[in-house]
């Protein structure tokens, strides 16, 4: 059973990065764009909350995957000021954090890990549209919030 279990998570970690990119489409054509020549704001590149270690994160692949259909992509972590290099998704290292004064600039912000040093509530009132991946904005009323 628990072996199983642990079977059942590695399954819904892989599928998590298409799960994301189709709330990701879903947003954008409820802004009335498309994923090409899109921009795109990806919060948080470590693959957990307050820490600055990326290794394993699912947001090096929701990157790579807006890419590869044509979005401009960007990302803030004040953890993570800039990609090491690394193994795999190598396009990315040298890749700097932007700061957030410009959030009204990009069609849609991505909330991919829920540090808590961001003011969210400031980032849905600049933000165009916000796809929320880690209830980060659970107690903020918008109509530019799409859950995840």
């Amino acid at each position: 059973m628990a072996t199983r279990f642990i079977e059942r998570a590695g399954e819904v970690n892989v599928s998590m990065p298409n799960y994301v990119m189709g709330k990701i489409s879903f947003a954008l054509e409820k802004a009335g764009r498309t994923l090409t020549d899109s921009r795109v704001l990806l919060l948080g590149l470590a693959y957990k909350k307050n820490v600055d270690d990326d290794r394993e994160s699912v947001t090096f692949e929701i990157m790579e995957m807006l890419e590869q259909q044509g979005a401009e992509v960007d990302y803030n972590d004040p953890y993570i000021p800039a990609i090491k290099p690394r193994r795999e998704h190598k396009q990315f290292i040298g890749k700097r954090s932007v700061p957030l004064d410009k959030l009204n600039t990009y069609d849609l912000t991505v909330i991919l890990t829920d540090h808590s040093v961001y003011d969210y509530e400031t980032i849905v009132k600049q933000s165009n549209v916000v796809v929320d991946t880690r209830n980060a904005c659970g107690n903020i009323k918008s109509d530019k919030i799409i859950k995840a």
